[in-house]
């Protein structure tokens, strides 16, 4: 083979590696500004989002947070020291005697305890409320 056949087909595949090395940067480039397009749109629907968030909003959560700890904490306190009892709704099974002949029925009845009750429920909701709370201080840099 002769050094310009050598020289010829040198040059075209360098010319063929060249160019798929330019695409694959045009298609890295086009992918890169649709990304910073998606970002700038995410963005600015933040930006509004954040304006629409107007002082009426930041009342009105406060408020909810508020009435839920007065209700699930304050008020139970303040109900056994004014002496108010508290009343357990308690479930269970009646009948079916005569070695299950019968159908049990399941009554109802309110039982009155001594002290405060705490529920999961409860312990769930002061932790939703507790972690909202910490979070967002901590995403504000207020903590």
């Amino acid at each position: 083979m002769t050094t310009e056949l050598i020289s010829l087909f040198g040059g075209a595949i360098t010319g063929f590696i060249f160019r798929i090395i330019a695409v694959k940067s045009e298609e890295n480039k086009a992918r890169f500004d649709r990304m910073m397009r998606a970002i700038d749109k995410s963005d600015s629907s933040a930006d509004k989002a954040e304006k629409r968030d107007s002082d009426y909003g930041k009342v009105i959560r406060r408020f909810i947070v508020i009435s839920v700890i007065f209700s699930i904490v304050i008020s139970p306190f303040i109900m056994a020291m004014i002496g108010i009892p508290t009343y357990l709704e308690v479930s269970y099974q009646d009948g079916g005697g005569l070695f299950g002949l019968f159908s049990e029925k399941t009554k109802t009845a309110f039982v009155e305890i001594a002290g405060n009750l705490i529920t999961t429920e409860i312990r769930q909701c002061l932790i939703a409320i507790t972690g909202f709370y910490f979070g967002s201080a901590a995403a504000s840099n207020k903590s």
